[in-house]
């Protein structure tokens, strides 16, 4: 009788056993079917914003390129909750600026349409740990160097570089961008971002000016129908940019007329500042 006992309590628990990963073998095919059915096309999604692009472009009508705008953003900001989205090229979207830091942990995708008002900028900022940020400027405004601005101030710019750089126990991005408010001249930024929980910003006062005091972002404008070179020279750490003067002689205060000089400045990377350093020497320039 015992060994009949033991016989049917063995049966029972197989059967139990059985359910049991008959149970978790559908559960994991259930969590299969869901990740599954949340992948994200890329390559129709880069066609899709292709369009968009196109249509932004080739449009007179402002209301319908702001129309297109927030299209464009609201699918960049659905596509960047999906991982592959942070390292995916998109390299048919030519009016898409596209750029990672030199870490690695962060990319910044920033655009640009013309409208009878001038120019209107939008970005969003991607970390590889899943986070985003939104850059909205209704209207392109002209950033001065003093103050932090939060993110939802953005005065607007394409960003071609950024620059990882600890900075207070914490990495922060320098980064390099060019913006244009009106015919008569051009701009083009050095900024910090600060990426912290509480509040995200631009500005950081480490770049150091000629009287010793720290700006927190430099701000460089110049004649329209000028170049004005600013990039970052890694072998040396440093950011070289064009000396700028004033091309006439007579409006010497109106930074609309003022142009290279051939001459160059930089800012050298410090552990807690970025040095100025003027008239150094330049062999290649990055145009």
């Amino acid at each position: 009788m015992k060994n009949y006992a033991l016989s049917l309590l063995n049966i029972e628990t197989k059967r139990i056993m059985w359910n049991k990963n008959r149970f978790f073998t559908l559960i994991f095919c259930a969590i299969v079917v869901v990740c599954q059915a949340q992948q994200v096309d890329l390559l129709q999604e880069e066609k899709n914003l292709a369009t968009l692009f196109k249509g932004l472009k080739e449009s007179n009508d402002d209301t319908f390129k702001d129309s297109l705008n927030t299209l464009i953003y609201n699918k960049l900001k659905d596509i960047s909750v999906y991982p592959e989205t942070f390292g995916y090229p998109f390299d048919s979207l030519h009016y898409l600026g596209k750029i990672y830091a030199t870490d690695g942990k962060l990319r910044l995708f920033t655009w640009n349409y013309p409208t009878h008002n001038g120019y209107r900028f939008n970005g969003l900022v991607l970390s590889n740990t899943g986070r985003s940020w939104s850059l909205h400027s209704a209207a392109t405004t002209e950033p001065t160097e003093t103050g932090t601005i939060d993110l939802n101030h953005w005065y607007g710019a394409l960003y071609y570089e950024a620059i990882a750089y600890k900075w207070k126990h914490q990495t922060v991005y320098v980064l390099l961008g060019w913006a244009q408010t009106n015919s008569r001249y051009q701009t083009k930024i050095i900024d910090a971002l600060v990426l912290d929980d509480e509040n995200p910003h631009f500005g950081a006062p480490f770049f150091e000016m000629n009287d010793g005091t720290y700006a927190y972002r430099r701000v460089f404008r110049y004649d329209a129908q000028t170049i004005m070179n600013l990039f970052y020279d890694a072998r040396k750490n440093r950011i070289v940019f064009d000396h700028l003067s004033p091309m006439k002689t007579d409006v010497y205060l109106d930074e609309a007329t003022f142009g290279s000089d051939m001459s160059f400045d930089a800012y050298i990377r410090r552990p807690q500042k970025w040095r100025l350093q003027q008239d150094i020497k330049v062999k290649n320039v990055k145009h």
